[in-house]
């Protein structure tokens, strides 16, 4: 629909409206719904680009619980070069489409995971898996990967020297 929009315009002003492709989201209407949006670990390897990432299952989120739908998770990449800029994130699970395109943003803005934290997500909503598996990159959630071992999952990735 956008790019229509985009086309019309460019048309009609003779005047290029140019599209940010970069950190378009990729949505597949499942059950449970799948997103993704920016890099994966195996394009990250391939560049030899330093990563951490976190894994968050719904079965974790009150409102999943609350919808009883805990069929799904949230994975969130984040570099490991101080700067702790998302990189990417993978979704599954109710609305995983709706909130894709916060983080798609939030890629393009490159702010730090600090700044990203500051973001207020109602409760209870679907979206708290996000807030939730910032916090366990940043090792400030209440909810502990040794306590969930299944549920929560944190890793690191560097290329070899």
């Amino acid at each position: 629909e956008l790019q229509g929009r985009y086309a019309t315009k460019t048309l009609v002003k003779k005047t290029r409206y140019p599209l940010g492709y970069a950190n378009m989201s990729t949505l597949m209407f499942f059950k449970p719904e799948v997103a993704a949006v920016g890099a994966n670990e195996k394009s990250l390897q391939k560049k030899g680009i330093a990563y951490k990432a976190a894994y968050y299952s719904n079965q974790l989120v009150s409102r999943a619980i609350a919808m009883r739908n805990t069929n799904g998770f949230v994975k969130i990449i984040i570099s490991a070069d101080g700067k702790e800029k998302i990189l990417g994130m993978r979704a599954a699970g109710p609305q995983a489409s709706a909130f894709i395109v916060s983080i798609a943003h939030l890629i393009d803005l490159g702010d730090s995971l600090n700044e990203v934290m500051r973001v207020v997500h109602p409760h209870p909503s679907v979206t708290e898996a996000v807030q939730e598996c910032l916090r366990i990159l940043k090792n400030k959630s209440i909810f502990k990967p040794k306590a969930f071992p299944d549920l929560i999952k944190v890793w690191e990735w560097k290329p070899a020297k």
